[in-house]
């Protein structure tokens, strides 16, 4: 039997072993002396490509109990490869579980410390204070319902009527129980809202919101790169923008908090794609509507990321 991990980081690949590799390099500087397993799910479906990211996963790192690659069948998305990643590290009993983009890496804090304070508190997700584009933010984004529009938050506040609060999916961490209870994110979310679902669907099994809560990492902050995971292109980033749109609507579809505003959300979204096209931006355009009529027409019985 495998010895208990303190902390198992599960990491989805596309094409980005460098950025892997970075990623790797600083969990090994920030373990604190916790015990660390990393699982690294290839979502390439390239030989060249994964044998570049074993490489990566082989190298000497002196902090880290295990890095394991596993390729997936083909691109299944984030939440699907996730839950790939986990069935590679179950075994080791992690404390707490940490999603992390492979364009991430941390720049302060103790994995030993935070895995303390997860494994400490009841039901609850965790965002890491973030270091992007020159600028830090807390790592928490607030969802406006009528619109379907996330922005950047200064701290955690409450969930009203005007918004919901949740930790950007980027670097994303909570107990294995509750990873285990709710089966991890869902594989109705190829890109995008994946953490959000998990929240609502925290918030649906609970008696009172408040005891779900979303926390700040303490003493602990990231970098963030940005939509580097996507790869840069034309195709990757149309693909991207119907993926945004389609989780959306999924998302609203899928939780009766969100449903009464599903019409709100389509008529905000249309409009947009109405405003792109008359700017010209018809690839824009269609690639929204594409999102659109995805998401209302997908099966929504894919509640767990297996």
């Amino acid at each position: 039997m495998s010895a208990t991990a303190d902390v198992a980081i599960l990491v989805v690949n596309y094409h980005s072993h460098g950025l892997v590799s970075q990623l790797l390099d600083s969990i090994d500087r920030h373990t604190g002396g916790a015990r660390v397993v990393v699982a690294i799910a290839d979502n390439s479906n390239h030989d060249a490509e994964h044998a570049a990211l074993t490489s990566v996963a082989t190298k000497q790192r002196r902090s880290l109990a295990s890095v394991m690659t596993s390729r997936t069948e083909g691109n299944v998305g984030f939440a699907a490869g996730n839950w790939h990643a986990w069935k590679c590290v179950e075994h080791h009993s992690p404390r707490i579980v940490i999603t992390a983009n492979p364009d991430t890496v941390i720049r302060k804090g103790s994995l030993h410390d935070i895995a303390q304070a997860v494994a400490a508190e009841g039901p609850a997700l965790w965002g890491a204070r973030t270091f992007q584009a020159g600028h830090i933010h807390s790592g928490i984004s607030r969802l406006a319902p009528h619109t379907g529009a996330s922005h950047p938050v200064d701290a955690p506040s409450s969930d009203t009527q005007s918004g919901l609060t949740y930790p950007g999916g980027h670097f994303l961490a909570m107990s294995s129980s509750v990873w285990k209870k709710y089966s991890g994110y869902s594989a109705a979310y190829f890109l995008y809202c994946e953490e959000l679902d998990l929240k609502l669907r925290m918030l649906a099994s609970v008696t009172t919101q408040a005891n779900v809560k979303v926390n700040l990492l303490p003493s602990f902050e990231v970098e963030h790169v940005g939509a580097a995971t996507t790869q840069a292109g034309v195709v990757i980033s149309t693909l991207s923008q119907v993926h945004a749109n389609r989780s959306r609507v999924v998302l609203y579809r899928s939780h009766r908090v969100l449903r009464r505003y599903l019409p709100s959300l389509l008529f905000c979204r249309l409009t947009l794609a109405l405003a792109l096209a008359f700017r010209g931006r018809t690839g824009d355009a269609r690639a929204t509507l594409t999102g659109l009529a995805s998401g209302l027409t997908a099966r929504l019985d894919q509640t767990r990321g297996r």
